[in-house]
């Protein structure tokens, strides 16, 4: 029996993967029906958003009625040229990147307490930048016990840069909207969210100044969008039209920050290549997901990164 399967273009980086013969990274698919399962093994150059794809089971009944098709399908790394870059989702908004020169960057430190994040990443062993968009325990609530551990360079507003140092943090490289400077071997351009900003010391919440988004350029080229808490804002078309970043980090979970149908409009303002959904899954409240988002811009690469899952060379 053949039975015809529209694709989700949504990819889901980690769990199974394959490599063919060639070397070539490839997809394992998965599929059922009421008589047992059965696998594909398809080249990951093949598939891309809205493809579709006719696979044949050979010990399935001729019935089309008996046919359950559950499938899932997983992609060794993504279509996305990091060129040298390593990316690491550690769950909520928390991304470890290390550079092609071998720095660390960790984005929103919120990893010992992070549930989302595996407990094999619950330990920092290196960090040389820590990026914080902004000042709530979801983003900031580990970032005073690394900076102990570690003494990295710590960029922010300066309200939060004043928190932060007051608490220990050494070398502090504060900035606000509109400004870059060299961080190590990175370009940090600093640029708006729609978002609040008030850090928890204790029972009392301190003022954090505003909260921001990132535009990090590598020393390869790429550049990464990393937009913090936010809305959608109007001013996200100004950020593609300066910076241009290939891959951009978006929250869609909802209530907090925007949700899928915001994103997508964000999509379609920023028009880069590449999204990473983030922001999601954490809490019951948000209840945004990556395939919601998928279906609303079916051109765009969406990849929905599993936490603790490292791509890139």
């Amino acid at each position: 029996m053949a039975f015809h399967i529209k694709l989700k273009p949504l990819l889901v980086v980690g769990g199974v993967s394959s490599r063919s013969k060639s070397g070539r990274s490839s997809v394992v698919v998965q599929f059922g029906s009421r008589v047992g399962p059965a696998k594909r093994e398809i080249p990951s150059t093949s598939l891309r958003a809205g493809s579709s794809l006719r696979l044949k089971n050979g010990s399935a009944q001729d019935d089309s009625r008996s046919v359950i098709v559950e499938l899932h399908f997983y992609l060794e790394g993504s279509f996305m040229n990091l060129k040298g870059i390593q990316l690491t989702w550690l769950g909520h908004a928390t991304f470890r990147i290390v550079t092609p020169g071998g720095q660390t960057v960790i984005i929103d430190p919120w990893i010992m307490n992070n549930p989302m994040c595996p407990a094999s990443e619950k330990s920092v062993k290196k960090v040389d930048i820590l990026l914080c968009t902004h000042g709530h325990f979801d983003h900031i609530g580990d970032a005073v016990e690394v900076i102990k551990q570690h003494n990295p360079q710590v960029v922010g507003i300066p309200e939060l840069c004043g928190w932060l140092e007051k608490k220990g943090a050494k070398k502090i490289a504060m900035m606000n909207k509109g400004g870059t400077q060299k961080v190590g071997d990175i370009k940090v351009t600093m640029v708006h969210a729609d978002h609040s900003c008030g850090i928890q010391d204790g029972d009392q919440i301190i003022y954090g100044g505003e909260a921001c988004g990132y535009v990090v350029e590598f020393e390869n080229g790429v550049k990464i969008y990393h937009a913090g808490d936010t809305n959608v804002f109007g001013d996200m078309a100004i950020i593609r039209e300066l910076y241009a970043p290939e891959i951009v980090m978006l929250p869609i979970g909802d209530h907090f920050t925007m949700g899928p149908r915001e994103a997508a409009y964000a999509c379609n303002l920023l028009k880069a290549k590449t999204v990473i959904p983030m922001h999601f899954g954490t809490f019951p409240v948000l209840t945004g997901t990556p395939a919601e988002l998928q279906k609303l811009v079916p051109g765009m690469e969406v990849v929905a990164m599993k936490p603790g899952v490292t791509v890139g060379n």
